[in-house]
């Protein structure tokens, strides 16, 4: 089983391809600030991981926390949308 290298920078097309979002969806969110990115000329460069962080999909626990309790761990992106009961 060869394992990728993850590159926390990535243009759109490969963002969407790891993330699962549509194009149109990044860039979009290039354009009014809420997806963290990078423009390199005419180039944006997603920066995957804090995309990610910020919609509360990833698996990391958050640093400092400070109330004790363990955060609800989210490992499946379209779970991070949804209310929790």
């Amino acid at each position: 089983m060869a394992r990728e290298r993850q590159v926390p920078f990535q243009k759109i097309q490969e963002a969407c391809k790891t993330t699962g979002f549509s194009m149109y969806f990044l860039r979009k969110g290039c354009l009014d600030g809420t997806v963290p990115h990078v423009k390199s000329g005419s180039t944006y460069y997603i920066n995957v991981p804090a995309l990610l962080r910020r919609l509360g999909a990833t698996t990391e626990e958050p640093e400092g926390s400070g109330t004790g309790e363990r955060a609800a761990k989210v490992t499946d992106i379209s779970a991070a949308g949804r209310k929790r009961a």
